[in-house]
């Protein structure tokens, strides 16, 4: 985790060194280990250092190339070292490492704006090109490491890690984007990678680059999931094997660091997966990894203690575990820390006891955490296959799955496989028998309910009544066509890996670790991790009740029986909704009858407050994450003054 930033004066006026380093200053958090700037007429760059790697220890940036004609800022992490080093023919100098900046500079010498394809890990980079007078702005294949920019044509393009260096230029529009404040108000409207908050920012979206010169800015793909690939094997234990070598060897590139390395371990499969790998690579190094959990001692429903217990108790020898209270404290922790640290309202309800475990990776120097999100995603839960079973017909294996997965979890099955039948096997005859209309429709709207059977549909919310009338009727022309179910496990899946909303809570984690000069680093994230779960046959990923069959085989002997074979995951709900409404009560009220931050303007103050009585009473959960998401809009608002 580095920062960096910079500045390009379309009409190649002078960058005045005072602007590079005041963007420079807003990101010094993000360089406990110093940073420099280089600004030449009408180009400015800079770089803040967290050094985190043993080779990152000897990278100075800006660092210009051996002619001095190419310019580079990168916040990196490149994984495939070696392979690049030999194919590039890189030797050290003056006994020195060879860093990873100088890599993607020889990369780019090699393969020119398209060298991004070449590299494997966490990266975002600017070169300037003296020579070709370009400005090549990338980012990792899964949008890791942030980088937004502003192009006011003709007048100026910046860039940075975070929002608020950009919104330090003068000249650049500090104006809200509608469109994402409905996104995050849970409208169902076109949404993509792209926007921010700031009309006039944007994201770089994963595995992307984009070119600028004076008069023209190009933007270019160059990697994109493959849905058509598949992998076979001839067993169950060749998967589970292939699986395990790649998860491995992901684990192990995130944990190269030259500081203490820790992991978040919530006792759920996947940070559970990670804990257990690194804490038996790190042991053959003698080296220890820290654990960093959170515990609900009140709200017993969310608490996953006895499965974080099994998990420590497996590698007692070689872990140092800490834990925090999270039913100690409020959402509303350090929330003015939390908005100036996040650029924008705060999707997640849960980051109030992140942020104490990060205060305390902190004070423990430990500057490398490890994370499982988003493995529910990478590994995938095989949802897609009762939609491919159901579209092929194969009425008895549906029914096995949905009997036998909801027979794990202890809950009736009859009524969930009645609502595929409804949809699949009695829709078809719609046309020819026109009153069988109201019974499908009615098992369509059942199965968005059910989160294990389909996405979310935003619609469900009804967000039209909750929305202030006017902001509602000007956000129609932008909601999103409905799309029909997917076919297949794998076209299910490769949606899940698309969707924008993953891009948003990356970024909301990584700002957040960076507040404590912490690297976030993402297991489940890499690249060929996700390529090779995405080819898996559907049931290496559900099969007889079982989700994540492969993943659950893999990591025999690696975790403790009690975590590998658990079929639920935990909730986390209860313990907000206690938060929220007994730790710190009197926001919601608060909000609605001072209208904070002109929230009124977005959201009907007169349903949240009809709505609040029932709410408050703990029988309305299912308008939770609205509320949050109101509240933490108008927290914004005000904070921000917009």
């Amino acid at each position: 985790m580095s920062g960096i930033t910079g500045v390009m004066n379309l009409d190649r006026r002078t960058v005045w060194e005072t602007e590079v380093l005041s963007m420079h200053e807003l990101l010094s958090h993000r360089g406990p280990d110093g940073g420099g700037t280089w600004h030449s007429e009408h180009i400015g760059l800079a770089h803040q250092k967290l050094a985190t790697t043993p080779e990152s220890h000897y990278e100075w940036m800006p660092l210009a190339s051996e002619r001095g004609s190419r310019m580079i800022v990168a916040d990196a992490r490149i994984d495939n070292r070696k392979e690049l080093i030999s194919k590039l023919a890189l030797t050290p100098k003056k006994g020195e490492p060879i860093t990873d900046a100088e890599i993607i500079l020889a990369a780019y010498d090699e393969w020119g704006v398209r060298c991004s394809r070449n590299l494997v890990g966490a990266y975002a980079f600017v070169i300037w090109d003296e020579e070709k007078q370009h400005l090549l702005c990338a980012r990792d294949h899964f949008g890791l490491k942030p980088l937004y920019y502003a192009h006011i044509e003709g007048n100026r393009f910046a860039f940075a890690s975070e929002i608020k260096s950009i919104l330090s230029l003068k000249d650049i529009p500090k104006e809200i984007n509608d469109t994402a404040v409905a996104d995050h108000l849970l409208v169902p409207v076109e949404s993509d990678a792209v926007f921010t908050f700031y009309k006039h920012i944007l994201r770089l979206e994963p595995g992307h680059y984009l070119v600028v010169k004076t008069d023209t800015m190009r933007k270019e793909k160059y990697w994109e999931f493959d849905p058509n690939r598949e992998i076979k094997y001839a067993s169950d234990a060749e998967y589970a094997e292939a699986l395990k070598e790649i998860f491995l060897e992901s684990v192990r590139c995130r944990t190269r660091s030259s500081h203490a390395v820790g992991a978040m371990l919530s006792g759920g499969l996947d940070s559970s997966s990670i804990v257990g790998a690194a804490a038996q690579q790190l042991g053959t190094r003698n080296k220890s990894l820290h654990t960093f959990s959170a515990v609900f001692e009140e709200v017993k429903k969310s608490d996953e203690w006895p499965y974080i217990d099994s998990v420590v108790n497996m590698y007692q020898d070689r872990l140092v575990p800490h834990i925090v209270s999270a039913d100690s404290v409020s959402p509303f922790y350090a929330y003015n820390k939390v908005l100036w640290h996040q650029d924008s309202a705060m999707q997640a309800g849960n980051m109030y006891f992140f942020w104490k475990l990060y205060e305390k990776a902190q004070a423990e120097n430990v500057r490398v955490i490890m994370d499982g999100f988003d493995g529910d995603t990478t590994l995938s839960h095989g949802v897609g296959y009762l939609h491919e079973l159901a579209n092929k017909k194969h009425w008895y294996t549906l029914y096995r799955e949905v009997r036998l997965i909801h027979e794990l979890w202890g809950k009736p099955w009859k009524r969930q496989m009645w609502k595929w039948v409804k949809l699949y096997g009695i829709a078809p005859m719609m046309d020819r028998f026109p009153l069988l209309q109201s019974t499908i429709r009615s098992g369509k709207k059942a199965m968005h309910r059910d989160k294990q059977s389909m996405p979310v549909d935003a619609d469900s919310l009804k967000w039209q009544h909750v929305l202030n009338e006017q902001f509602a009727q000007g956000l129609k022309p932008q909601l999103r066509t409905p799309i029909g179910y997917p076919k297949t496990e794998r076209e299910y899946h490769h949606l899940l890996l698309k969707q924008p909303v993953m891009q948003r809570i990356i970024e909301t984690w990584e700002a957040s670790a960076a507040a404590f000069g912490i690297e976030l680093r993402l297991p489940f994230c890499d690249r060929r991790l996700i390529e090779f779960c995405l080819a898996l046959p559907p049931r290496q990923k559900r099969r007889e009740g079982w989700t994540r069959v492969a993943m659950r085989n893999a990591m025999e002997g690696v975790l403790p029986e009690k975590v590998r074979l658990r079929p639920d995951k935990g909730n986390l709900a209860p313990g907000f909704e206690h938060g929220l409404l007994v730790r710190d009560p009197v926001h919601l009220n608060e909000m609605i009858a001072k209208d904070t931050g002109g929230i009124g303007r977005y959201v009907n103050l007169k349903s949240l407050s009809e709505s609040l009585p029932t709410f408050t009473a703990g029988k309305e959960s299912n308008n939770t994450t609205f509320h949050w998401r109101a509240l933490s809009l108008a927290l914004w608002l005000n904070y921000t003054g917009l």
